[in-house]
């Protein structure tokens, strides 16, 4: 298995689990207050910013579960493309 993806997979799914915990101490407005602040505060640099953007700070809930489906889908076409080339 390609470590990148691995690395991805365990990122994305670390994510999802800190985000369930997050959902349920904080409440949406201020969750949504957050996500704003990342997206447009001035006094994060660029590089912070979309860093942040990539973690369940800045992210919807609901695309932890759409990130997960793509990797997975992504991890199972890249095995059936290696057993095809054996």
């Amino acid at each position: 298995m390609n470590p990148g993806r691995l690395h991805s997979l365990r990122f994305t799914l670390k994510n999802a689990a800190m985000d369930r915990a997050y959902r349920s101490m904080v409440p949406s407005f201020a969750r949504r207050g957050l996500r704003d602040a990342i997206a447009t505060s001035s006094l994060l640099s660029a590089t912070l910013r979309r860093k942040l953007e990539h973690t369940f700070l800045a992210k919807d809930g609901n695309s932890w579960l759409l990130s997960t489906s793509i990797i997975s889908f992504r991890l199972r076409r890249s095995r059936t493309e290696r057993i095809a080339n054996c």
